[in-house]
């Protein structure tokens, strides 16, 4: 019996360590911990395998469904601000654009903190816990471009330009009717969103990171709070982007 009673208890050690085990998918590399890892040590065996863009990488946690549970908020609000509107009218029409958009982006759960080697290897307020779970952490050379979404034409990526500011960037943009023309919102590669002036009157120089996205809110007033608060959870939802 007691033999019985040893077998069960080895065998729900077993399991209990089977679920501390974190996963961590770099890039195309998978690796396995058998305990909480900090980040220093996960990022150890590819840091120098390239010079990469430290402030463009990216942690996600894979077994957390909050982005997606996020995208179907942000449909549903769509479809809630249709109904309320004529087809012909210029909101209908970007909210639309903005839905396809939205259901093609590739999305997962981030974790929005600093990810850089040296900084964790150096700064132990910089060299997080991984705790038990699975993760993506994406890390890649400096990027080419910003993306673009929301009330616009073409959605997509843009070449960088140096020393450009946003409202630059979007003087060559075709947005559509809708679009509003006061801000936009920036979501930096860090995973930060900042509201941006580029009116004549609130435009500021404000260069725009390689690898950043703006976001064209749907054009809002104080007597629309309902498309001002889906304004602010579409770009909330574009910090779980995974750029391609």
């Amino acid at each position: 019996m007691k033999f019985v009673a040893g077998i069960f208890l080895l065998l729900g050690l077993l399991s209990a360590r089977a679920l501390a085990v974190v996963g961590v998918q770099i890039n195309q590399l998978q690796f396995s911990y058998p305990e909480p890892v900090r980040l220093a040590q996960v990022l150890a065996p590819v840091s120098g395998s390239s010079d990469w863009y430290w402030p463009a990488s990216a942690i996600y946690q894979s077994d957390d469904d909050s982005a997606e549970q996020l995208r179907n908020q942000v449909l549903n609000q769509i479809v809630a601000l249709k109904a309320q509107r004529d087809p012909s009218e210029a909101s209908y029409q970007a909210l639309s654009a903005i839905e396809e958009q939205v259901s093609l982006w590739t999305l997962a759960t981030r974790v929005v903190r600093t990810i850089n080697y040296d900084a964790a290897r150096l700064d132990p307020k910089q060299n997080p816990m991984l705790d038990h779970g699975r993760y993506m952490i994406r890390i890649m050379p400096r990027p080419d471009s910003v993306h673009l979404a929301g009330a616009v034409m073409r959605a997509g990526s843009y070449a960088h330009k140096s020393q450009t500011s946003t409202p630059d960037y979007l003087a060559s943009i075709s947005k559509l009717e809708g679009a509003e023309h006061d801000f936009v919102y920036v979501v930096t590669p860090l995973g930060e969103v900042n509201r941006v002036g580029i009116a004549y009157w609130n435009g500021t120089y404000n260069q725009l990171m390689p690898g950043s996205q703006v976001i064209v809110p749907v054009f809002s007033s104080i007597f629309t709070p309902s498309l001002t608060q889906f304004n602010e959870s579409l770009a909330q939802l574009a910090v779980h982007r995974v750029l391609p």
